[in-house]
């Protein structure tokens, strides 16, 4: 899983969508998503937050089931 923001000036979103596409091209199941306009703390931003955590909640339960 990979959450991340187009605007991160911290870790370059060019490099987790290249990230992203060499792991599909290896067959790896890759859910992603990347809010647009946002910097590097926007995953804590209220209208960001609740989003990210139901996508990692959801992304736990998928692929950590015992």
């Amino acid at each position: 899983m990979r959450l991340a923001s187009s605007l991160d000036d911290a870790t370059l979103v060019a490099n987790a969508r290249g990230y992203e596409a060499l792991l599909r091209q290896r067959g790896v199941s890759v859910e992603a998503k990347y809010y647009e306009n946002g910097g590097h703390m926007t995953l804590f931003q209220d209208a960001t937050r609740q989003d990210a955590r139901q996508r990692a909640i959801a992304f736990l339960k998928t692929n950590l089931q015992a």
